[in-house]
């Protein structure tokens, strides 16, 4: 198991879901961190959580990672 994995792993079980989501979404594991949003949260909380995330890349000058 990858140590980001694990780190998964312990957030989760800790009750810290939207930490791990943090985790991927900082490390630019987008795929990882729309899995695990998706899978806790509500379609609309999950709809805002990219807007902020997009907005917050786009600001940082970062618009590839933005449009994912």
């Amino acid at each position: 198991m990858l140590i980001i994995q694990m780190a998964e792993k312990y957030f989760v079980e800790a009750g810290c879901t939207k930490e791990a989501i943090d985790m991927y979404n900082n490390a630019g594991k987008w795929e990882e961190a729309h899995r695990l949003a998706s899978t806790c949260m509500k379609r609309e909380e999950v709809a805002g959580l990219y807007i902020r995330q997009a907005q917050k890349l786009e600001s940082e000058g970062r618009f590839r990672d933005a449009e994912r």
